[in-house]
């Protein structure tokens, strides 16, 4: 018996459901990953590069 991922290519495998909680949780959970505004956008006008943003 081997300790390989039961996903290929995904060593955070065992944590998986939780990640899917929060990001449901938070309204990240669409795929957009950090660039998933609140609600999805419409207090923002649409969709926003937010990890191309950058401080002034």
């Amino acid at each position: 018996m081997t300790n390989a991922p039961s996903v290929a290519g995904d060593c955070y495998y065992v944590y998986r459901p939780m990640f899917d909680l929060i990001g449901k949780s938070e309204g990240a959970d669409k795929g957009r990953g950090y660039n998933e505004t609140w609600d999805y956008g419409p207090h923002t006008g649409g969709d926003v590069n937010l990890v191309g943003m950058t401080l002034d």
